[in-house]
């Protein structure tokens, strides 16, 4: 139900229509929503709208979402290496054990370096 009530004010909010308006909030008393779940729902959906792009990004949100970005960037580059890295191993056995030297270097890109534990006196 919360749903339904939530596209309805979206596409209200999104077409700029005072009659989707009024069928939501007459969705609303007929469902007999509380005033709890309908701040709920409004807040759900200006969230959408941020996200996408309507509205601009709380601070937090920003954050959040660099983070996403470079997460998901990392693993992606990640996947790039590792496909280059086998094709240097496999070069190597097939042609010349020189191309081992550039397949050690991309491993070494790709394992994460170990931190030195400080030793507390």
């Amino acid at each position: 139900m919360t749903q339904e009530f939530e596209q309805m004010l979206l596409v209200a909010i999104l077409d700029n229509c005072e009659e989707q308006h009024a069928r939501a909030q007459a969705y609303a008393r007929e469902h007999k929503f509380t005033a709890k779940q309908v701040d709920t729902a409004c807040k759900r959906v200006l969230s959408f709208l941020r996200w996408h792009g309507i509205q601009k990004l709380h601070s937090n949100e920003k954050k959040a979402l660099i983070k996403m970005q470079a997460f998901f960037r990392r693993l992606l580059v990640q996947k790039k290496l590792r496909k280059k890295m086998q094709y240097y191993e496999r070069l190597a056995k097939i042609d010349d054990v020189s191309h081992f030297a550039k397949a050690e270097e991309i491993y070494k890109v790709l394992q994460p370096r170990k931190k030195k534990r400080r030793i507390s006196l």
